[in-house]
């Protein structure tokens, strides 16, 4: 299904006082007004100067107010807008035709519809967007977006894409949860806050399950090696490490906490430092048995799930320390603790081991609130049944980090075109490269290898 629609000759925008018509194809004749191209693309501004053809006072008797007149020519790869001049009658000073040409049952070139998707952004009009299927916009707004940015319009046509994007609430936020590395990038594009800083929380949250994915299926190509993530941009990719780096500081000193937690109840407070006097003698810590034992359980649990909670697990550990904040019978269960007591082991009476897990409640409860920070969810997306979030999202994210202030644009291009220079010269080493290799070889060799060729 077509994102923005096969859109019909009705939904032409054609204004009656429209000074300038842009023509599209045959039968996608725009009439627009040149104030409102200059104001939202430059390349327009470039293309319509002065105040176009000076019509007759018989033109305008007869409602004509066409003074430019704009064409597109070439195919979707390699496009330009030529200029028609218009005579005093508002008629093709070089007598071009356009002829008719009917769009039922061919395919439009996508081109086409992406111009009336710009068009309509620069009159704030609702966009003709079909968003059925969310999972399969994103290309579409992407090229969309790069052919807005080629007539130097982002800004407005960034504006009115988030617009449209953002009436979709959840539906939007699942799709960004699934693609954050694709999203974040048409976000900071279009400048859009909101989307910037869901998709990063939902990139930072999964980065170890992007820095393993690999972008090529056939693993003979050279590009197979690379990760998503290494095809973030400059400025994004930074923000992204940064904002991993205090989440993983934030994960380690939770652990660090719990690492030391004791329980309240077997503490002391020892001013003479005398068993007789204080209650630090044997007798007085053997009271505690059933304590120490529901915390030696505990332990062995969270030793048992290290590696599960380590920085290099592909979720960081969110799976087990979402069971530690939830607390109750979400681990360590009544049933999971009886291993403990059987035979050969640490057997106790029933009314014992309803102490140890009174005892092992009370501590689970203390280890929940340690851990709830990490729960914080910080982005739009709501967790439920049809999509369960998996990962961290407490990720803290200020506008002021989001870099969209002035001269942000200015710095994004600088980096588009440095990396296109590096790409440009490694591709030159790689050739020179190959030269020089073929160089080496003298004629001597090169003739003792189709000598032995031919021997064979």
């Amino acid at each position: 299904m077509a994102l923005f629609g096969e859109l019909s000759g009705g939904e032409i925008m054609v204004f009656d006082d429209g000074d300038v018509e842009v023509v599209i194809s045959p039968i996608r004749r725009y009439q627009l007004h040149a104030s409102v191209l200059r104001s939202s693309s430059k390349l327009f501004t470039e293309l319509l100067p002065g105040p176009g053809a000076k019509l007759s006072k018989r033109a305008l008797d007869r409602g004509v107010t066409l003074r430019h007149r704009l064409v597109l020519v070439g195919d979707e790869d390699d496009w330009h807008f030529e200029r028609d001049e218009l005579n005093t009658n508002g008629e093709s000073v070089s007598g071009r035709r356009f002829g008719f040409e009917s769009e039922n049952g061919r395919s439009v070139p996508r081109h086409y519809l992406y111009f009336n998707v710009i068009f309509r952004a620069m009159y704030h009009k609702d966009l003709e967007i079909d968003f059925t299927d969310m999972s399969s916009i994103l290309s579409d707004f992407v090229n969309t977006l790069r052919l807005a940015m080629r007539i130097d319009a982002e800004a407005v046509v960034g504006s009115s894409l988030e617009s449209a994007l953002l009436t979709q609430g959840q539906n939007l936020y699942k799709t960004i949860a699934r693609d954050p590395v694709s999203w974040v990038q048409l976000a900071h594009h279009v400048r859009s806050r909101t989307m910037y800083k869901e998709a990063l929380i939902h990139l930072v949250g999964r980065y170890n399950e992007f820095a393993e994915m690999s972008l090529g299926p056939d693993p003979l190509k050279h590009y197979s090696g690379l990760t998503k993530i290494n095809t973030l941009p400059t400025s994004i990719a930074a923000l992204v490490l940064t904002k991993r780096a205090e989440l993983l500081e934030r994960i380690q000193n939770v652990q660090n906490k719990i690492s030391i937690y004791f329980p309240e109840a077997v503490k002391r407070k020892s001013t003479s430092g005398r068993a007789d006097q204080d209650p630090i003698g044997r007798a007085k810590y053997g009271e505690d048995i059933f304590t120490w034992m529901a915390l030696t359980f505990f332990r062995q649990y969270i030793n048992l799930k290290g590696n599960e909670m380590s920085k290099a697990a592909p979720d960081l550990g969110f799976k087990i320390f979402k069971k530690l904040a939830q607390g109750g019978q979400m681990y360590l269960t009544k049933q999971e603790c009886q291993q403990f007591h059987r035979d050969g082991l640490f057997p106790v009476t029933l009314k014992g081991s309803g102490v140890i897990q009174g005892s092992l409640d009370g501590i689970k409860d203390d280890i929940s609130k340690l851990v709830q920070p990490l729960m914080q969810n910080n982005c739009q997306l709501l967790s439920s049944a049809e999509f369960e979030i998996k990962w961290f999202t407490c990720v803290d994210v200020t506008i002021a980090e989001l870099n969209f202030g002035e001269g942000s644009r200015a710095r994004e291009k600088e980096e588009e075109e440095e990396e296109e220079e590096e790409e440009e010269e490694e591709e030159e080493e790689e050739e020179e490269m190959d030269e020089d290799d073929y160089g080496e070889h003298s004629e001597d060799e090169v003739g003792e290898e189709i000598k032995s060729e031919d021997e064979d």
